[in-house]
């Protein structure tokens, strides 16, 4: 049976329906943005015509044993779809663990299938940012059959990105590599640092600055909205939802009075 059979939709419809993927590079506000985005999913699909792409470790509604943490956004199903046999595992014994499971890809096939039903998507994903050959590519684009894509990603300044990176890892208990294949090798020559590898795996690549957006409104998320065609003004608060709400009211809107004056 081939994947296409699982599909929901016309995968050669009249109108193709369009899939921005965000290549959501580490460390440059992609939780953040997908949180948003998962939290105001029906406004963000009423105002834009596109519905936020819930993966199949973060959807509510997804509750099988691959997932002890339904808020997780880390998609690590395309990347144990996607990514080369020998990249998938390197240093990640639980990555190893999921896609070893006799049950994933069935699981996965129909989880894609119910997601992929002729909407408009936008799918925002940290482990595509980890691509870096063209059979990858090819293997995300046969996963997305019958969708017209186009791809958006953040990049930031190399050191301060290698710093923060270095830090989630310790945070993870994750130990440094001295594979140089690894992508937990954090030495300045590591492949993760090279963004503009990206360039020629995703065609019309559009890239934000993620330095740039921090700067002028503290956040990622006017940015990438931009970057994909929609209008801010148009969408819900880009802060996320906040633990203080008290005084996140006030930060949100200083931030928005912010990136509104310098417009």
């Amino acid at each position: 049976m081939t994947w296409q059979l699982y599909l929901s939709c016309d995968p050669y419809p009249e109108r193709m329906p369009k899939a921005i993927v965000h290549v959501g590079t580490h460390k440059t506000g992609t939780t953040t943005f997908q949180r948003w985005a998962h939290a105001n999913k029906s406004a963000i699909k009423d105002a834009t015509g596109y519905r936020f792409f819930e993966g199949m470790f973060s959807s509510d509604r997804y509750t099988g044993q691959f997932t002890s943490d339904p808020s997780n956004f880390a998609h690590i199903e395309f990347a144990l779809m996607c990514l080369r046999p020998e990249r998938k595992f390197v240093g990640h014994q639980r990555w190893h663990d999921i896609g070893q499971h006799p049950d994933f890809a069935l699981r996965f096939f129909e989880h894609l299938a119910e997601e992929l039903n002729g909407d408009d998507l936008i799918i925002s994903n940290e482990e595509l940012s980890f691509i870096r050959f063209p059979d990858e590519v090819d293997q995300l684009r046969e996963l997305l059959t019958g969708y017209d894509l186009e791809f958006i990603a953040a990049r930031r300044n190399t050191d301060d990105f290698l710093r923060s990176y270095s830090k989630w890892m310790k945070l993870r208990s994750y130990e440094p590599s001295s594979d140089p294949h690894s992508r937990f090798y954090i030495e300045p020559d590591s492949w993760i640092l090279d963004f503009d590898s990206l360039n020629a795996l995703f065609p019309a690549l559009t890239w934000v600055d993620y330095d740039v957006a921090m700067e002028e409104c503290g956040s990622i998320i006017p940015a990438l909205i931009e970057g994909m065609g929609f209008q801010v003004d148009a969408l819900p608060d880009w802060e996320v939802p906040p633990l203080n709400v008290s005084s996140d009211r006030l930060h949100r809107r200083f931030n928005r009075l912010r990136w509104q004056l310098r417009r």
